[in-house]
């Protein structure tokens, strides 16, 4: 595994740490005061101005230097992603179709945006740079 690999798995690692914060904040704090539609309407605008900073940071320590290096690091990100979420999901006992449920809008679920900056973030991160 090259370099650039490496570092981009350590830091989908440590987003991935983020967003089980993100998702202990939403349960414990914002769905009691918030209701569930506003908590995970908030909670999904959160990680994903999340995910976007954590990215464009983290361009010069992965040795992002170009658009492809870019794109195929927000698209592996997005891959190990729904694959870490389909496991965690199935080893829960979860239908696919609750999985699936995920990634549509409702109920004020923004997953979907944040699978748009999980793509994306490496790219911003990069035309920021430069």
């Amino acid at each position: 595994m090259s370099e650039l690999a490496m570092r981009a798995v350590a830091v989908w690692t440590g987003i991935l740490v983020l967003a089980f914060a993100n998702g202990t904040l939403r349960e414990t704090v914002l769905v009691r005061a918030l209701g569930k539609r506003t908590a995970f309407a908030i909670s999904g605008l959160l990680l994903t101005g999340v995910v976007l900073a954590v990215a464009c940071l983290a361009v010069p320590w992965i040795d992002i230097r170009t658009g492809v290096q870019a794109i195929g690091v927000g698209v592996g990100w997005v891959l190990m992603t729904i694959a870490f979420e389909c496991g965690l999901g199935r080893a829960r006992r979860r239908s696919w179709a609750e999985i699936f449920n995920a990634y549509r809008f409702h109920d004020g679920n923004l997953w979907p945006l944040v699978l748009l900056a999980t793509a994306c973030g490496p790219a911003i991160g990069l035309a920021l740079r430069y």
